[in-house]
């Protein structure tokens, strides 16, 4: 991780928590994207959010290609060809925003079970 803090968003239903968040910033080839990451409350990815690209329109994947990260939950397999496929002339796109994917994942395993164990809970 390339910053020492991370602001991450709990979304509750009720007093359930439904899941959390994260907002990645990162740079894809010369200009950042930034991404909304949500995973379940069972750490599996929920869904993966573009909220802005600043890179060529060619290389922008589609929604189809976001989709297919919906229910990932080990970040080994969120890989261009492993768990998502990979985006012919979008390489470094998959890439980029796999790598996001990852860290959401083994962010959210570790506020997850912190949260199983009552640290950091709300009262």
């Amino acid at each position: 991780m390339e910053q020492a803090r991370v602001t991450y968003y709990e979304v509750s239903l009720d007093e359930t928590l439904a899941g959390v968040a994260f907002v990645d910033k990162h740079v894809v080839r010369t200009a950042t994207e930034l991404l909304l990451i949500c995973l379940r409350p069972d750490g599996s990815v929920r869904a993966v959010e573009i909220l802005a690209w600043n890179e060529p329109e060619d290389y922008l994947p589609s929604r189809r290609w976001l989709e297919t990260a919906k229910g990932l939950s080990d970040p080994e397999t969120a890989r261009p060809g492993h768990g998502v496929p990979r985006i012919a002339g979008a390489t470094l796109s998959g890439q980029a925003i796999t790598a996001a994917v990852r860290r959401a994942l083994v962010l959210g395993e570790l506020i997850l079970q912190e949260r199983a164990r009552g640290v950091g809970a709300r009262p």
